[in-house]
């Protein structure tokens, strides 16, 4: 046969030609013609190229849709002829992913599909890796990377040419709230001459939601209008700059914060409802209720929480540290610019303080231009403040020794969560210690007025744990008087009615509820227009803080390794991109994880785990049972004039009481002045706050100075002077042994040391020249052994744990002398002795009460020394 075309079937001989073969080659002939078919569909697909002006809504239509006939060939592959598996959802998803993939792969990549693109941005934007890509590239599942970038770039020269400041993403819908907030970002970047390191001013804006917003979006765009791409796309971006405005020199001083005659009014909503919460989550704890959560979780369950949600965007990064005065008056004017955009009557922005001072100055300063900005702190850089003041309040009390005890925190972690530097180990253990005390406080309270709990107080608990807020009405008689008794009971305690130990520990417990209201006034405000948090989930009671919102968004983003802006080393226009183009590409990566159906749509608090709920529980019962080691601040046996370290039970000094029990009282003083100086003097305000001694159980602490080779100083010091003199005494005519009359050193170095203490000479010295003169002889018999206390206190070795075993070593140690009588001597230098200066160099108090509550509590950790 000589035509090429035509095939030629060559068998062997002796071979049989059967049915079986002609219908393989039938089978054959079916399936090229059915693949004729599909290719010629797919050739024939109308391609829609990508506009000049890219959208994320655009991106993820691609630029072709999918035939039927391609669908429905996967699907008879895929599927069958069983409609069940047709239905589900896997399936329609698998027979998308491999239409897409042919369509991609026979037009050898010159037709884009849908899931091409975002497949292949959301992994750069997840993963940041380039070898990622390219190994999915090759096997023909997304577009290139050269691709990706071009169009990640040209979407975010999109976004910017339309809207400028103001983000794609958000509505220019003047009833949707909107604010902003800005915070710097720090990053060390390596540069030849250490200059110029990363430290951009970044912000964020935040807006209530609109259901209908996406749909209208859509629907505008189709009807616009587009224009196809006719030129080269680019890579890179080109930076942003920022003219920064010129600022006053001399910023003029901020008006009066407070008016001479304005009274202060503390409004607290619905402070019976809030009161009646606290006190059936307590009691819930204290009797041990099944499946009760922390404070957090418990109010996710009562509220009602129908606010909208905000949507987050960010803004263009400033290569520029805001703590210069142009750079804020810059971040103030993109607020009214946006303001002026959004055609809003005001707008709130959030500073930290170091540039919110700033900021108020230049709206004080420009008179009338920034009016219409509402600035104010973070509530987040509030709470660290107040962490950290409520960590000086019980800095070495005895409080964090139990708390390590009942392993709470680790050893190494109470640094930081005295100094308040770790914002979630904070907020996590201050209220599950202050409910443990509280619990404890209570309990006490039944003990003291003999008050047995009935089974209708606990029923009743129980049913309003399945509450809502609208209808959280304590209907037990019994219950309401068992409250009400309590909190005249507590304020009596914090009154000092119940020992100076149990206030202290009173005062904690409301210092932390105090944190606890704030928190509670931005998770469930009900402000009629606006918020003062960000409210991102469905959750109820989850709204958070605009500043700290602020931290976990764009801030945490960047700081990522993989996904951040620190690979991107000091290129502004890098990160200028990444921050404008974060609305495209979040909007790409939900889509890709809706699609395939892993997105995690949570409904309740992670406080509200089962497993969490056990954990916190524990920790808070284990917290608890520690006390048994220890002094419970809420004993009835304490004595009540003093105020004790509950883990050493050593007393506290009069001025170290008198500061921690008025601490609260003392920080008001010190506001109202602060106030009343600002109102005489207007420079008051930018002038630093004097820094208030602070007398809590820490200052009791011996502080010893530990000098390394104080001697060879001291010598070094002789050599030097007698250096001088010898070179002088070349030069000029001096009489040296003149000089050598007079003293060389501010003090005798026969009697002191350079640094003013004394000249020394161990007991033992002393005692070795008495024996010296004088012969002893051991008697034949022994009557009465006179043991010194104290020495053998010195002298054991393993000293035990709790003071219970202390004493029965103690005694061991004691009565292996075989006499009839032993007498155990503990001497005491009464005031005053000998012994005071030597007090005085250590700053040691003349006496020193301690506490032992029984043969339980754990001695303190430098015993030997103390004794």
């Amino acid at each position: 046969m000589s035509n090429k075309k035509k095939k030629k079937l060559l068998l062997l001989r002796a071979s049989n030609i059967d049915d079986s073969l002609f219908a393989h080659l039938k089978d054959q002939d079916t399936l090229q013609a059915a693949a004729a078919i599909l290719r010629e569909e797919i050739l024939g697909i109308t391609k829609t190229k990508l506009p000049d002006y890219l959208t994320s809504q655009r991106l993820i239509k691609g630029e072709c849709s999918t035939p039927p006939m391609i669908s429905d060939f996967f699907s008879s592959i895929l599927g069958g002829y069983t409609r069940k598996r047709r239905n589900c959802d896997s399936f329609k998803r698998h027979v998308s992913s491999l239409s897409q993939d042919i369509i991609y792969m026979t037009h050898n990549g010159n037709v884009k599909t849908s899931k091409h693109i975002c497949l292949g941005m959301t992994l750069k934007s997840l993963t940041s890796s380039r070898k990622v890509i390219d190994i999915i590239n090759h096997y023909g599942h997304c577009i290139s990377y050269n691709a990706i970038e071009e169009l990640e770039t040209e979407a975010t020269y999109s976004s910017v040419s339309r809207t400028g400041i103001c983000p794609e993403a958000v509505n220019k819908n003047e009833n949707l709230s909107t604010g902003m907030a800005f915070d710097n970002f720090d990053r060390f970047v390596d540069t030849k001459n250490g200059k110029d390191t990363l430290h951009d001013t970044v912000g964020i804006s935040y807006q209530n939601i609109d259901p209908n917003f996406e749909e209208e979006f859509v629907v505008e765009e189709e009807e616009a209008g587009v224009t196809t791409h006719n030129k080269r796309r680019r890579r890179s971006f080109e930076t942003i700059e920022y003219e920064l405005p010129q600022c006053a020199k001399k910023l003029k001083k901020t008006t009066n914060i407070q008016a001479e005659n304005e009274e202060e009014v503390n409004i607290i909503v619905h402070k019976s409802l809030y009161d009646r919460i606290d006190n059936v989550w307590m009691l819930s704890h204290a009797f041990r209720l099944v499946d009760t959560p922390m404070w957090t979780g418990f109010n996710s369950k009562i509220m009602i929480d129908d606010s909208p949600q905000q949507l987050i965007s960010y803004l263009t990064p400033i290569n520029e540290s805001p703590t210069s005065n142009a750079v804020v008056l810059a971040t103030m004017q993109q607020c009214m610019s946006v303001l002026q955009e959004l055609s809003q009557e005001y707008m709130q922005v959030t500073y930290d303080l170091a540039i919110a001072k700033i900021a108020l100055q230049i709206q004080a300063t420009e008179n009338n231009t920034f009016q219409k900005l509402f600035i104010h702190l973070g509530a987040f850089h509030i709470m660290m403040s107040y962490f950290k003041a409520i960590g000086k309040f019980i800095n070495d009390c005895g409080l964090t020794t139990i708390m390590v005890e009942s392993e709470m925190p680790a050893s190494g972690s109470i640094s930081s969560f005295i100094e308040g530097k770790h914002f979630n180990r904070c907020k996590r253990l201050h209220p599950i210690v202050a409910l443990g005390l509280q619990i404890m406080h209570f309990r006490s309270f039944l003990t003291s007025k003999n008050i047995q709990i009935s089974a209708e107080i606990e029923d009743e608990i129980k049913r309003l744990q399945s509450c809502q807020s609208s209808s959280f009405f304590i209907h037990n008689r019994s219950l309401k008087e068992l409250c009400n008794d309590y909190a005249i009971y507590e304020q009596q305690t914090l009154n000092g009615e119940r020992g100076k130990t149990a206030q202290f520990y009173m005062i904690y417990i409301k210092l932390v509820y105090h944190y606890l209201l704030l928190s509670r006034s931005i998770r469930a405000e009900d402000f009629q227009k606006g918020f003062f948090g960000i409210k991102r989930t469905n959750k109820p009671f989850s709204r958070q803080p605009v500043d700290l919102t602020l931290e976990q968004t764009i801030n945490a983003d960047a700081a990522r390794t993989l996904t951040g802006i620190a690979h991107l080393t000091n290129s502004i226009s890098a990160r200028q991109r990444w921050a404008r183009s974060h609305d495209i590409r979040s909007t790409i990566i939900t889509h890709v994880l809706e699609e395939i159906g892993i997105t995690k749509k949570q409904d309740i608090s992670t406080e509200l785990q089962p497993h969490n709920i056990k954990k916190s529980c524990h920790q808070l019962e284990k917290f608890m049972n520690s006390f048994d080691q220890y002094v419970n601040p809420f004993s009835l046996d304490l004595s009540p004039d003093q105020l004790f370290n509950i883990a050493s039970g050593k007393a506290a000094s009069s001025e170290v009481e008198e500061f921690l029990l008025n601490v609260q009282e003392i920080g008001e003083k010190l506001r109202t002045t602060f106030i009343a100086e600002c109102e005489l003097d207007s420079t008051r305000f930018e002038r630093a706050i004097k820094k208030t001694p602070i007398h809590n159980f820490s200052s009791l602490l011996v502080k010893k100075s530990v000098k390394i080779g104080g001697k060879h100083q001291e010598i070094k010091l002789q050599r030097d002077l007698f250096g001088r003199l010898l070179g002088i005494s070349m030069d000029h005519q001096i009489d040296v042994l003149k000089i050598l009359s007079f003293p060389i050193t501010p003090v005798p170095l026969a009697l002191c040391h350079l640094d003013g203490g004394f000249c020394k000479t161990d007991k033992s010295v002393l005692v070795k020249c008495l024996q010296s003169n004088t012969d002893q002889e051991p008697p034949n018999s022994t009557d009465v052994a006179l043991i010194d206390g104290f020495f053998i206190l010195h002298s054991m070795k393993e000293v035990p744990k709790t003071f219970g075993s202390i004493s029965k070593k103690f005694l061991q140690m004691v009565s292996k002398y075989s006499t009839r009588r032993i007498d155990v001597i503990f001497d005491q230098y009464m005031y005053p002795s000998i012994k005071d200066s030597e007090r005085c160099l250590r700053h040691e108090a003349s006496l020193i009460d301690y506490i032992i509550s029984g043969p339980d509590q754990v001695r303190p950790s430098d015993f030997a020394k103390k004794n």
